[in-house]
């Protein structure tokens, strides 16, 4: 005889935070007229083969869970914060044709710099947001924020990019750094190494799928959001 078991709400906030607590997640587009992404059926491989090239400014969105960010037990799930994940265009001619928006486990995702090996002897004073980089390995996206205080010069992942192993250098450039007002024109690049990466053996599994209405084509610079609200469901 088949019954009905329960589960109490302790166990499926702990199983929320350990599939999702500080794991990292990239949103990406993908562009695949008429097909229907089917969990557990449709081959995962063959549909991110479809995800859209990297021009006209497209790159993943890559965003991470805290522990602060799990709800609490609540129509019969406990969820997490919801995050949005947004694709700029450049505002060039090419345009970003999409079907779906998809999010897969991240890889390499860069989670801790290591201090500065090299960087500037004088700033001005204040913070300064999503700073691009340039490295040494095959990672991508990583924008950094900096905050100058006395002369003291401390980067932290912004964008945490995809891709980057540690041990690999990361560079600011001298001129980026005066684009951004942080120092004056003389005063050099900024460098130091990847410390840590994210690591996720599921990396590059699909995690959900949503697809639009219809084909969608994002140009002339403007911008595609998607709000992402996952929820674990169970019987308390």
């Amino acid at each position: 005889m088949a019954i009905i078991a329960s589960v109490s709400a302790a166990e499926i906030s702990a199983q929320v935070e350990q599939r999702f607590v500080n794991k990292y997640l990239e949103g990406l587009l993908i562009d695949a007229p008429g097909v229907d992404y089917t969990p557990g059926v449709t081959d995962d491989a063959t549909f991110l083969s479809f995800e859209v090239p990297s021009v006209a400014g497209y790159a993943r969105q890559v965003f991470v869970y805290q522990s602060s960010e799990l709800t609490t037990y609540a129509d019969d799930g406990v969820g997490l914060a919801t995050k949005g994940t947004v694709f700029a265009h450049d505002g060039g001619e090419t345009g970003t044709t999409f079907t779906h928006a998809a999010l897969v486990w991240g890889n390499g995702n860069v989670a801790a710099l290591d201090a500065a090996t090299t960087d500037p002897d004088e700033g001005v004073d204040g913070v300064y947001t999503d700073l691009p980089t340039v490295t040494s390995g095959s990672g991508t996206g990583l924008t950094v924020d900096l905050t100058v205080s006395n002369d003291v010069f401390v980067f932290t992942p912004s964008r945490f990019g995809r891709n980057y192993e540690v041990g690999d250098q990361v560079t600011i450039l001298e001129a980026a750094m005066v684009a951004a007002g942080a120092i004056i024109a003389g005063k050099g690049d900024a460098v130091m190494d990847v410390g840590a990466v994210s690591s996720n053996t599921e990396a590059g599994q699909v995690v959900a799928v949503a697809p639009i209405a219809s084909q969608a084509t994002l140009d002339n610079g403007n911008e595609a959001a998607f709000f992402w609200d996952l929820k674990l469901f169970g019987i308390e």
